[in-house]
């Protein structure tokens, strides 16, 4: 029986080992494509951001954004070819880059060459456009783009490692010829130590399936690029790439907000209000909400009603009229007091305002908040 035990205690070992490895490159292999992606999508924002706002460089301009946010899809692609045996992947319109040079990437022998190929491609169109003016940020801060290009390129050698480098042969071998002596010794040992025919059979099926399915379940994910339903979704990865850099090149990305400070308070008194879910007719409806205002220093009630934005409206004011924006619950109590009202940020009034049951604040930054927790919002320094 020791010898049994002992045999069974390593193949269980060698069972669980190869399912954390397993689980280890799935998620490894699912967070270098996602931060190439990042890595990516950074570096062309930076990019644009570094182009030149002169109307005598306009045009330019505008075949540049053009040629960056294609070539950038295009590599993504082809990163993502390399990973996944060559399967095909949507791109961007490349209607508009020079045929020949289409021809020519086709030429190049496989997907690793055409990956090269195509970092080279940016790299030269970011110099070129440098020497031509279109590029105008001083060449330190235009360096951060070419960091950046490195690192996706750097994940994606890295995701390659998984790819090629396969689970040891020798031993995933070892293991399937373990688990068949255990199939077969199951039943037996389960005929000797049970009395009952049921026992023994139930024993051996739950003893044989179990270590079974951990095993094909670590095989089924060891490897995480291909177009198995069970792989990870390199095909929605290409399109949030391709949607991205679509919206890049929007006008309304290409000009950013502008501001103009309030006339009716101080700029320093800043409003701050959860923003509701799309549809959402009610905050009170929302018991998340309550949380996130708590957690964004706005208090929240026991029932639900989540309650939280900060004003520079004072105490009096707050009774005669709701102060929190965007539909926040503050229907009068039994008495005809708001359930919710300003609290004061002022050091000074935070006692007063923990320990009375009205306040009467010196006016300011405050935040909007139950009188039932103004004191335990205080407390946990949630209340500014």
């Amino acid at each position: 029986m020791t010898a049994v035990s002992a045999f069974v205690s390593i193949l269980g070992f060698m069972v669980v080992f190869r399912s954390n490895q397993a689980w280890s490159r799935y998620w490894e292999g699912a967070d270098l494509v996602q931060q190439a992606r990042g890595e990516w999508i950074s570096a062309t924002s930076s990019l644009f951001a570094c182009m030149s706002r002169s109307p005598e460089k306009a045009d330019q301009v505008v075949r540049l954004e053009g040629l960056v946010v294609r070539l950038m899809s295009l590599l993504y692609a082809e990163s993502l070819s390399c990973l996944s045996e060559g399967h095909g992947f949507e791109l961007l319109d490349l209607e508009g880059i020079e045929q020949t040079a289409m021809d020519m990437l086709d030429d190049q022998g496989d997907n690793d060459s055409k990956l090269e190929m195509i970092l080279h491609w940016v790299q030269r169109v970011i110099i070129d456009n440098i020497s031509s003016g279109t590029i105008t940020a001083p060449p330190p801060i235009v360096s951060r783009v070419f960091n950046e290009l490195s690192a996706g390129v750097v994940k994606i050698a890295s995701a390659r490692k998984i790819k090629d480098i396969q689970f040891p042969f020798h031993y995933a071998q070892m293991l399937g010829i373990s688990l068949l002596v255990y199939t077969a010794g199951v039943p037996i040992m389960s005929a000797y130590l049970f009395t009952t025919y049921w026992a023994a059979g139930a024993s051996s099926f739950l003893n044989i399936f179990v270590l079974w399915c951990v095993n094909y379940l670590s095989v089924e994910i060891e490897q995480p690029f291909g177009t198995d339903p069970n792989d990870l979704p390199l095909q929605d990865e290409m399109r949030y790439m391709n949607e991205t850099l679509a919206m890049l090149l929007s006008t309304h990305a290409k000009k950013p907000p502008t501001f103009s400070p309030p006339t009716n308070r101080e700029p320093w008194a800043v409003k701050s209000c959860v923003r509701l879910a799309s549809g959402a007719k009610k905050l009170g409806s929302l018991m998340a909400a309550s949380d996130a205002f708590a957690d964004n220093r706005g208090g929240g009630r026991a029932d639900g009603r989540a309650i939280g934005c900060v004003s520079g409206v004072d105490v009096p004011s707050a009774w005669a009229e709701p102060t929190c924006d965007r539909g926040a619950a503050n229907e009068p109590d039994s008495e005809g007091h708001p359930t919710a009202f300003v609290l004061p940020v002022s050091a000074l009034d935070w006692a007063s305002a923990a320990t009375g049951d009205r306040v009467s604040p010196q006016g300011g930054l405050g935040s909007c908040l139950p009188r039932a927790q103004a004191s335990d919002a205080f407390a946990d320094n949630r209340g500014g």
